[in-house]
């Protein structure tokens, strides 16, 4: 754990070349070579893409901003502070306030709120599913 803690001293020894990793198993490295070319593929496609220790998310994030034109409110969802209905109700105050006032047509209003409460689900599921370790390693284990 300590030499974790102090690679960083090593990276201007020995001209660069001396490299220390987490110690992984064998399974974990051949995890972590899947992501990383699954990264490449989808970054030749042009698509944003985040890569930690076995972890891969993509766009899941740029998704749940774009529906609810928040960072804040979307990190808030993804990390269990907020219900997915109740991020959408924030995102929506102003909207909200005025239908308080001038009155809500049912049918437009709530299909919006659905909507952007489903695309926001799906934006928090596909963030879950690729970024939780033990689903990472029953999809690598099924790709074999």
């Amino acid at each position: 754990m300590e030499v974790m803690k102090n690679k960083s001293k090593l990276r201007n020894k020995l001209d660069n070349k001396v490299f220390i990793n987490d110690d992984l198993t064998r399974e974990e490295r051949d995890i972590q070579r899947i992501i990383r070319q699954k990264a490449k593929e989808e970054k030749s496609k042009g698509k944003q893409v985040k890569i930690g220790y076995a972890k891969l998310v993509i766009e899941g994030y740029v998704y749940g901003v774009d529906t609810l034109k928040s960072v804040i409110l979307t990190l808030a969802c993804v990390e269990k502070y907020l219900t997915p209905e109740r991020a959408v109700i924030l995102s929506r105050l102003e909207e909200e306030f005025q239908l308080g006032y001038w009155g809500r047509v049912e049918w437009a209003h709530d299909l919006n709120q659905q909507d952007l409460q489903s695309r926001l689900s799906a934006a928090v599921l596909y963030i879950y599913c690729n970024s939780s370790s033990h689903l990472m390693k029953i999809k690598a284990s099924l790709e074999n």
